[in-house]
């Protein structure tokens, strides 16, 4: 009987060790990955606004007006950018001043380091002829004045409604093309 209780006590030390060797390893292991998870978050600084009004310019003439309820800029540090989670409306301007086309969306997101915009949900585009373009997504690429698509759009004009996939166009929305056209239809005048 005195033999079994010497080895009980080696025993429970055996596994009194490796239960401290294992909380230790445990430690480190999460004080590392708290360590790596804190550095991403200073590194994805959050600053938000609310009611903002973005102006871009282009050789001090007006280029665009972007509206928001609620902006939340990110200081990524690689990459920049800034979420409009509850939508967005924007206008474009000629070199007169004059507003050419007008665009919004559910959703917005902003590169900053690209200057590529990217609408996304209910995106509608009109420009002053009236003809108006609706798809899911939308890419409006500041450096290049273009705005484009890969997904499916509709454009209402006057006489006739045109599908298709794919969609090309100058900001105002007055020359553009879709690149893989469906389907037209053809409305008829009630004037």
């Amino acid at each position: 009987m005195g033999h079994r209780a010497s080895k009980s006590p080696s025993m429970l030390l055996l596994i009194a060790v490796a239960f401290h060797a294992t909380l230790v390893f445990s430690c480190k292991h999460n004080a590392d990955e708290i360590k790596k998870l804190v550095d991403a978050e200073i590194e994805m600084s959050l600053e938000t606004a609310k009611d903002v009004e973005l102006i871009y310019t282009d050789s001090a003439l007006l280029k665009a007006k972007i509206n928001t309820p609620l902006m939340e800029r990110f200081k990524n540090k690689d990459n920049p950018y800034m979420e409009m989670k509850k939508g967005l409306t924007a206008k474009f301007f000629n070199k007169a001043q004059n507003e050419e086309s007008n665009i919004r969306a559910d959703y917005g997101i902003s590169y900053e380091n690209s200057k590529i915009i990217t609408l996304k949900k209910n995106v509608v585009l009109v420009n002053v002829e009236g003809e108006q373009l609706e798809s899911e997504e939308l890419q409006w690429d500041q450096n290049t004045f273009k705005i484009y698509s890969d997904k499916f759009v509709t454009i209402t004009r006057k006489n006739e409604i045109i599908y298709g996939d794919g969609f090309e166009s100058n900001e105002s929305f007055t020359r553009y093309k879709i690149l893989k056209p469906t389907g037209r239809v053809n409305i008829k005048s009630t004037d």
